[in-house]
């Protein structure tokens, strides 16, 4: 009798390769959310300013701008691999980066985020006296999509507005949540759900997690 595998489903896009990841973990991908990026004039942002970039879909509508920041921080390695040499804290949360520009004695920021950003990073440094210049590049947009629970053995997040979306839809039908990162965590936590975090920020490393837990 072969290997019955268990269930991964993912609320963000993924890979398709990533659906034959694992000989142990059955990967499926319902996206509760969807992103488009905005148009923008080149007045809305200024390059002799620090950027700052807290997201996987921030970081790809900014670098195909025709020119770039020489400082841009970035939330992490992986939204840091998008440009050539973005500043990143060691620890991927939103508070880390902020604290970073704080020690870097910035005086005012370019902060391209989501119509949904969090409040985290804008408001400390605001507390701070941090001049902060929001430049929205891209809208999130929840899909409003019912999820069988009972056809899945985990739930995996990539984002804390597909943690948000699914929290108002389906519910998490006390399934194991396993969280790219820590403010993808945190979101599940405000739900009051435990999670499991992967040790890489990708959606492979989530799999590799879900191996473990299951094993």
């Amino acid at each position: 009798m072969g290997i019955i595998k268990k269930r991964l489903l993912f609320l963000n896009s993924i890979s398709e390769e990533l659906k034959n990841h694992s000989d142990k973990i059955e990967t499926y991908c319902i996206p509760l959310i969807e992103t488009n990026s905005k148009k923008l004039n080149p007045k809305d942002y200024e390059i002799n300013l620090p950027w700052v970039i807290t997201s996987q879909s921030a970081a790809k509508v900014v670098k195909e701008f025709p020119k770039l920041s020489n400082k841009i921080y970035a939330i992490g390695k992986r939204t840091a691999s998008h440009f050539k040499c973005a500043i990143y804290p060691k620890i991927n949360t939103a508070l880390e980066l902020a604290k970073l520009i704080e020690l870097n004695k910035e005086k005012k920021v370019v902060f391209f985020c989501g119509n949904k950003r969090r409040d985290d990073l804008p408001n400390y440094l605001k507390s701070i006296e941090i001049d902060v210049k929001e430049v929205v590049v891209y809208d999130t947009k929840i899909i409003d999509k019912n999820v069988n629970l009972l056809d899945y053995d985990a739930l995996a997040f990539m984002s804390p507005s597909s943690v948000n979306a699914m929290a108002n839809k389906n519910g998490f039908g006390h399934l194991p949540c396993f969280a790219i990162g820590k403010t993808t965590g945190e979101a599940l936590s405000q739900h009051n759900q435990d999670y499991k975090l992967s040790d890489e920020p990708n959606a492979a490393s989530i799999i590799e997690a879900a191996e473990y837990f299951f094993k």
